[in-house]
């Protein structure tokens, strides 16, 4: 089968490698498994996943939320 093969070569190119290296490799992995998933965005149609939208929606509606000019003052609100 095609797709073991593949995967047996980059195995094996993988393990030549130094470890740096072999760390880029594998962000890139990530990057891609991340990708494949928020290209299928059904999680977002879950039971769950509505239920904080209308909750997240309703938060807007009624001007529960704070606004930050910067990263540093959202992380100074964090703190509190």
């Amino acid at each position: 089968m095609m797709e073991t093969k593949i995967k047996e070569v980059a195995k094996q190119a993988l393990e030549k490698l130094p470890e740096d290296e072999a760390v880029e490799v594998l962000g890139f992995i990530h990057y891609l498994q991340w990708r494949r998933e928020e290209t299928d965005q059904s999680w977002f149609w879950t039971a769950e996943w509505q239920k904080c939208y209308r909750e997240a929606k309703e938060d807007l509606a009624e001007d529960r939320f704070l606004n930050f000019d910067d990263v540093e003052d959202l992380l100074a609100e964090l703190k509190n």
